[in-house]
Formats: structure tokens, sequence, C-alpha cells
């Protein structure tokens, strides 16, 4: 998997999202909930880097990030995202 030539999108909707939660956040869960979101997705990278299998796109959006793949074996991919989280 080559993520240097990775197709990013992002959606505007989660852009204005996380701009109100940051702006109007009292209680100070913006930064831990941005990093675990993250490692979470960097578990399933991870996971498809080891099987060594291909990933066509990412999308952030407000449903979640969603990767375009052509694996069909994801039990394993399924469970690295709550592993590493």
């Amino acid at each position: 998997m080559k993520i240097s030539k990775l197709p990013l999108r992002i959606e505007p909707g989660l852009v204005a999202l996380l701009c109100a939660w940051f702006y109007f956040d009292p209680a100070g869960t913006f930064l831990p909930f941005v990093c675990a979101a993250a490692l979470h997705e960097a578990g399933h990278l991870a996971m498809l880097l080891w099987l060594r299998q291909p990933v066509h796109s990412l999308c952030l959006g407000l449903q979640g990030a969603v990767l375009l793949l052509f694996y069909y074996g994801g039990v394993f991919l399924i469970a690295a995202g709550q592993v590493v989280g």
C-alpha cells in the first residue's frame, strides 16, 4: 500500500463539526477524541499494511472514516481498530 498516493477526501460537514466542537468544548474532550479516532483508524491502516492490501481512497465525513478497498477477509481488519483503540 502506498500511503503517499492515497486519495484523501474530507467532507465539509466534518470540518464544520470539528471546528464547532473545538470552539464550544468546555470539558476539554476534543483532543482526546480526535487522538482516539486517529489511533483507531491507524489500527485499520496498520492491519492493511501488514496484510499487504491496497487502499484506494479514504473519506473522512460525519459518518466516520470510510476506506475504499478490495479485500474480503475483513475479520482481522475490523478487529484491528478496536485492538489499537
